[in-house]
């Protein structure tokens, strides 16, 4: 079952996790190397959570299973959890602890040494931009900077949202450093940008499953292919105006789609490869002067990695019945030594 184990880092097989009559996670398959980013992506309720908490034992797995460095999280074994840094999607901090004592603390329980955890916690706080903030506790801390924390806890021994640019950047590099260090991330984020900058491969979820898989250039080639086509509608346009004007972008480009419809907006795919630019904008414009009434903007642009994306998530459900089963943030881990 586990014949990979010596080349991941992290290696799960046909993880399974139903909720009463919902499966949450089904049949789940995850590789990570050594030293290799991966991007687990989806919307929210596809999965990603609960697969972070199996992968970290705080929550039991149903069916299937996972080792680490390994250790079979099956086994009830602790002893992979001194190789694992997990920075939760909400800040679990102390508030009357600082933010250097935090990480002392943490440092312990891994067991790093005295004589280096001083300098070992030091070296991450400089990393990330706290030195400011070290001796004061985490309870006055702003919202980036408890970011910040949680995140040089996982990374005691190695996600950004709510952070500003600069900062982000920053932790972009540690997370870098990490990888090339040998350690392993499984990342999770609705950022397309720091996926693309970060990940060496990205799954993306969809009921509980992986829609696609593969590293950021290769699912760039293979899905970001054709154009899209977004429309903003006038607060005037009736419903009636408005279906026309899909039916006419539909009979321009065959195969185009609408994509999403939300707030006056509407956003169409279109797939295929021989439509050059010239004809594009020449629909467009056409468009513009058939559906006066109902346009207010539009804009064209070529199908980015953030449109895949969002078309893998609107294939999500809200709550997937159980079928019948033929068996079948942020990780960090180190090499074991």
């Amino acid at each position: 079952m586990y014949r990979d184990a010596e080349k991941d880092a992290l290696l799960a097989v046909g993880l399974r996790k139903p909720f009463g009559r919902f499966v949450t996670v089904d049949r789940l398959n995850i590789g990570v190397h050594h030293g290799e980013c991966f991007g687990l992506l989806g919307v929210n309720g596809t999965g990603k959570t609960t697969t972070f908490k199996m992968l970290t034992g705080a929550e039991d797995m149903t069916s299937g299973g996972a080792c680490i460095l390994g250790f079979d999280l099956g086994l009830k074994c602790r002893k992979y959890l001194y190789h694992v840094g997990y920075c939760l999607q909400f800040d679990a901090l102390v508030d009357l602890m600082t933010g250097k004592e935090t990480l002392l603390m943490y440092a312990r329980l891994r067991g790093i040494p005295e004589s280096v955890a001083e300098q070992h916690v030091q070296s991450l706080i400089d990393k990330l931009g706290l030195t400011e903030y070290k001796d004061k506790h985490c309870g006055t801390y702003s919202g980036g900077n408890k970011r910040k924390l949680s995140t040089a806890i996982a990374m005691v021994g190695e996600p950004t949202s709510g952070v500003d640019p600069v900062s982000r950047r920053n932790i972009w590099q540690a997370l870098v450093d990490c990888t090339e260090n040998g350690q392993s991330i499984v990342l999770t984020s609705h950022s397309m940008e720091e996926c693309e900058y970060l990940c060496h491969r990205l799954g993306i979820m969809v009921n509980g499953r992986f829609r696609c898989l593969g590293n950021p250039q290769y699912l760039k080639d293979k899905y970001c292919q054709g154009y899209s086509i977004k429309v903003t509608t006038r607060m005037s346009a009736s419903a009636e105006r408005i279906a026309e004007l899909k039916v006419f972008l539909a009979q321009s480009f065959a195969g185009s789609f609408p994509q999403e419809e939300y707030m006056g907006m509407l956003n169409f795919r279109v797939e295929r490869r021989d439509v050059t630019w010239a004809q594009l904008f020449s629909t467009v414009r056409e468009m513009q002067t058939r559906f006066e009434d109902v346009v207010e903007d539009s804009l064209v642009g070529e199908t980015s990695l953030e449109e895949v994306f969002l078309s893998f998530a609107s294939e999500q459900v809200q709550q997937r019945p159980m079928a019948k089963c033929r068996i079948c943030s942020c990780f960090c881990g180190g090499r074991s030594q």
